[in-house]
């Protein structure tokens, strides 16, 4: 246990994971906060991209200086690698853990949201935050979720249902801010308890139907953290 390599990947994992925590957070919270869901992922995806380009050197001083004050021999860098010399390929001790082992390692979580948050899903999450009650509803775009319910929803939504439901989310733009119920919510699902305790459920019968689609998303997503809790 006591190797420059396994304190190297002991540190870098407590990076890359303390990195990913929030998005992992963000998917197992049980009021299903999709818009902050959302938002860490991009924010999460953007930290590790700054990581991989910027933090090499910190983490390499750090993981250094950790094994100097703990008498662990630290392997000379500039040295061909055991598995290059066996090679013979030239490779550095450095070049091995910055490029296979600290980039490789990165690169693996970045691909993994981006398998389990593809372009579909993305729209999703977009289309969720436009009920975001935070702010007056703000984010309300009725034609942005007219055109995401027709392409994502075929199957919940009829024609006609499709056009009632643009009726219907001009009448909820307009009264959603200014009811009492409604107006200081925080979270999208918060608008399913808002509409039974107002008994507007039926009144936005088709709004109240998409919202309840869009909180389905969480469960498929939620398999993400698994990935990074390991």
């Amino acid at each position: 246990m006591e190797s420059f390599e396994f304190i190297f990947i002991l540190h870098m994992t407590k990076e890359i994971l303390s990195t990913t925590d929030l998005l992992c957070k963000a998917l197992q919270r049980k009021s299903q906060d999709i818009v902050n869901a959302m938002r860490s992922v991009e924010t999460t995806t953007k930290l590790l991209n700054q990581m991989r380009n910027e933090d090499w050197d910190s983490l390499l001083a750090k993981v250094t200086k950790f094994c100097q004050q703990h008498e662990i021999n630290v392997p000379d860098l500039t040295a061909p690698h055991y598995e290059s010399r066996r090679r013979r390929d030239g490779i550095t001790n450095e070049h091995f853990y910055h490029f296979d082992v600290f980039n490789a390692a990165i690169d693996v979580e970045i691909e993994e949201i981006r398998a389990r948050f593809d372009d579909k899903v993305l729209e999703l999450l977009k289309l969720s935050s436009s009920f975001d009650p935070q702010d007056g509803y703000k984010a309300f775009n009725i034609g942005a979720i007219c055109d995401l319910v027709e392409k994502y929803y075929p199957l919940d939504f009829s024609e006609k249902d499709l056009d009632d439901l643009k009726y219907e989310l001009k009448h909820f733009q307009a009264y959603a801010p200014t009811h009492p119920e409604l107006r200081n919510l925080s979270l999208v699902a918060e608008l399913c308890h808002g509409f039974a305790k107002t008994g507007k459920s039926k009144e936005f019968n088709l709004v109240d139907r998409l919202i309840r689609l869009i909180l389905i998303l969480p469960v498929s997503t939620a398999t993400l953290n698994v990935h990074f809790q390991l």
